[in-house]
C-alpha cells in the first residue's frame, strides 16, 4: 500500500511539474509561478506526512531537493531573473521527476553552489517525521546508484553532457563595469523538416576562460518563429545579460553559445550545434557567429563546421556603461 500510494502522489506531482514546465517554456511567467508555488506547497505536505519507514533517506533528499528547485524557479520567475535555477535546469529534473520512487539515484544537481539565502529559503517548513530535516550540504549517502553532479544553471546532467569540462559555481561579484547585452535574433537549417523537428530549442549562453565556465549560464526563452530555413527568437526572453561585466571577461576567453533542443523520447536537453565570439571580437553591433558540430569544445581545438554564412547563428551585442 506504501508504494502504491508514493507511486500515485508521485504520478500527480509529475503531472503539476510538466504543466509549470510548459507555462514557464511559453513564456506564462505568471501562470508558470503560480503552478510552480503550488506543487512546492503540495509536496511539502506529503512530505510531511511521510515517515522513514515509507522514504528511504535518498528518495526524501531528492523530494527535498526538487521541492528547492521548483521554489527557487517560482522564485526567479517572480523577480524576472534567470540565476539560480534555469528553466534549463527544470528540463534537466523532469527525468528525476519521473522517477521519484522508483529509482534511488543520487540528485543530479549541486545545490550547495547556491547561496545561503536560496538555500534557506527553498528548505523552509521541511518536515519529515522521525528524522530531522536534511541540507543539500549533508554528507552523501552511501551504496545507491550513483549520478554524476551538476552545478545548478549548467542546464544538463553532467553524464550527458557534450562538455569537455565541468561547469563552474556561478560568479556573484561586486566589481562594476560595462554590462555585455546579447540579443539572439536567428539561426538556420537547411532541411526544413529538420528545423521545424526540434522542441523548445533555445540558445545557452556562457562565458568560456581557459577550458572551463565561467559564472552561471543564461537561456533565451524558446524560438517563436520559423520560416524561410530560419528560426527566430523575439520579445523580452532572447536577450540575454551576461553574468560577467566586459572587464571580468580575460583576454583569450570566449562567449559560448549552444543550440539546445528537448527530446521527448530521451527526456532530455539535447546540444545540437554550437559557437562562439572571442573575447578580442566582442564589439557592439550585429555580430554573425559560426556554428559547429556537436560536441562542444571549450578549448576551440576540435570545430566542424556545420553551415554557411546565411545560416549562422545572428545576434545583437550592446555594451552598456555601468
Amino acid at each position: 500500500m506504501a508504494q502504491a500510494h508514493r507511486q500515485a502522489v508521485a504520478s500527480g506531482w509529475l503531472k503539476s511539474y510538466k504543466k509549470a514546465m510548459e507555462l514557464d517554456s511559453w513564456g506564462q511567467r505568471e501562470e508558470a509561478k503560480e503552478s510552480y508555488d503550488k506543487l512546492a506547497e503540495a509536496m511539502v505536505g506529503e512530505m510531511a506526512e511521510a515517515s522513514s519507514a515509507q522514504w528511504s533517506k535518498r528518495e526524501t533528499k531528492n523530494v527535498q531537493s526538487m521541492i528547492m528547485c521548483v521554489r527557487l524557479r517560482a522564485k526567479e520567475i517572480g523577480k524576472g531573473g534567470d540565476e539560480s535555477i534555469t528553466l534549463s535546469n527544470i528540463r534537466t529534473l523532469a527525468t528525476v521527476m519521473e522517477n521519484l520512487f522508483k529509482a534511488d539515484k543520487k540528485f543530479p544537481l549541486d545545490l550547495s553552489t547556491l547561496s545561503e539565502e536560496d538555500l534557506a529559503m527553498g528548505m523552509k517548513d521541511m518536515v519529515v517525521r522521525e528524522r530531522e530535516p536534511q541540507t543539500v550540504a549533508d554528507e552523501e549517502l552511501q551504496g545507491d546508484d550513483e549520478m554524476p553532479t551538476t552545478p545548478v544553471a549548467s542546464g544538463s546532467f553532467a553524464g550527458t553532457s557534450s562538455h569537455s569540462s565541468p561547469a563552474k559555481t556561478p560568479v556573484r561579484s561586486a566589481v562594476k563595469g560595462r554590462q555585455v547585452v546579447l540579443t539572439i535574433d536567428k539561426m538556420g537549417f537547411k532541411d526544413d523538416k529538420l528545423r521545424d523537428s526540434f522542441v523548445d530549442p533555445i540558445i545557452t549562453i556562457y562565458v568560456v576562460s581557459g577550458g572551463n565556465i565561467i559564472g552561471a549560464q543564461k537561456d533565451t526563452c524558446v524560438a517563436s518563429e520559423r520560416k524561410n530555413q530560419h528560426i527566430f527568437w523575439t520579445g523580452p526572453g532572447a536577450t540575454v545579460t551576461l553574468s560577467q561585466n566586459l572587464e571580468q571577461i580575460l583576454p583569450g576567453s570566449a562567449i559560448f553559445f549552444e543550440f539546445r533542443h528537448y527530446k521527448k523520447q530521451k527526456a532530455k536537453i539535447s546540444v545540437k550545434c554550437w559557437g562562439f565570439i572571442e573575447r578580442e571580437d566582442l564589439k557592439e553591433g550585429r555580430h554573425a557567429v559560426e556554428l559547429y558540430k556537436k560536441p562542444t569544445d571549450l578549448r576551440r581545438k576540435r570545430l566542424s563546421l556545420l553551415t554557411v554564412k546565411p545560416l549562422y547563428l545572428h545576434l545583437d551585442c550592446e555594451i552598456k556603461a555601468p
